[in-house]
């Protein structure tokens, strides 16, 4: 049997007897206990318990299936990212391609250009997050604090997660601008013709 648990033994009655009470002291815990002097009264004494310090539970290293579950979860969320990524950047560049053949039949693409220029930059920070992810991952895993590094790694995929979706809505702003300039040019070039027979 080990000391603490000689102590353990020990003590407990004395405890329950209130004999002994225990009382929290600066974050150690003592023993307090009444002793009989000659003259018939008490003193307390005060006389150090061996208890261990609390826990910090913020402070406490992942686990290593803790750190496999995350890592493939972290893992999956990425490629998600970047297949979404991967996806409207193609998109992007369709609507390019389609906005410089329309330019050169001699339409004013201004408003849609300019939606395709804030789609690009919101897919380029994108871009930026999902090539740091993997590090800010390993970070993580590897942190000695993990519930505030967690809540970076979040803000970074829901940043990315973002970029993304705004530039979803830029594209298909591109798209309403340009489906808008054909439009009102043909509506332009069919009035032209009926007014010219």
């Amino acid at each position: 049997m080990c000391l603490a648990q000689r102590l353990i033994i020990l003590i407990i009655p004395l405890i329950l007897l209130g004999v002994v009470s225990v009382v929290p002291l600066f974050g150690v815990m003592a023993a307090t206990t009444t002793v009989a002097t000659s003259t018939s009264t008490t003193t307390p004494t005060t006389t150090p318990a061996i208890i261990k310090p609390p826990v910090d539970t913020t402070k406490v290293l992942l686990s290593p299936i803790a750190q496999t579950r995350i890592t493939n979860l972290a893992a999956n969320i990425s490629n998600r990212l970047d297949a979404t990524w991967r996806r409207l950047t193609n998109v992007h560049d369709r609507i390019k391609s389609r906005i410089d053949k329309i330019v050169l039949t001699g339409i004013n693409t201004d408003l849609a250009t300019t939606e395709l220029q804030i789609a690009t930059g919101h897919l380029e920070t994108a871009k930026n997050g999902l090539g740091t992810i993997d590090s800010d991952v390993a970070t993580f895993i590897g942190s000695s604090n993990p519930r505030t590094a967690f809540i970076r790694l979040k803000a970074t995929y829901t940043t990315i997660y973002t970029e993304l979706t705004l530039a979803h809505s830029s594209l298909r702003r591109t798209l309403d601008n340009l489906d808008g300039t054909i439009v009102t040019r043909v509506a332009t070039s069919t009035a032209t013709t009926t007014t010219t027979e």
